[in-house]
């Protein structure tokens, strides 16, 4: 997974539109559409900020399939990671009332 679909995932799971997210990252909303739809990379300053921001390791941003060097256990631990990640975020979301599940 790439960063920009973990950063669209983490997004939509905290409800916040790309617009919102934009302004708190101080890019524009048409550059994160291009990053979360994989047309642009993002900066690792831009990396940093979501990761500090969303409580996000920034491995998990940095890190895609293609930068694992062919390292299987560590990719693997890698998605064990944000699989839990996703997960714990979704379940606060729900309590939250913030995430209706597609049901």
């Amino acid at each position: 997974m790439r960063s920009g679909q973990v950063i669209k995932l983490i997004r939509m799971i905290d409800g916040i539109s790309q617009r919102v997210l934009a302004k708190r990252l101080d890019v524009t909303p048409s550059y994160l559409c291009q990053i979360e739809n994989g047309r642009k990379r993002p900066s690792m300053n831009l990396l940093r900020a979501f990761s500090r921001k969303f409580r996000v390791p920034l491995p998990l941003l940095v890190l895609d399939e293609e930068g694992t060097g062919g390292n299987d256990k560590v990719f693997e631990e890698i998605k064990r990671l944000l699989s839990d990640l996703v997960a714990a975020r979704t379940a606060q979301a729900k309590e939250e009332g913030l995430f209706r599940s597609q049901e």
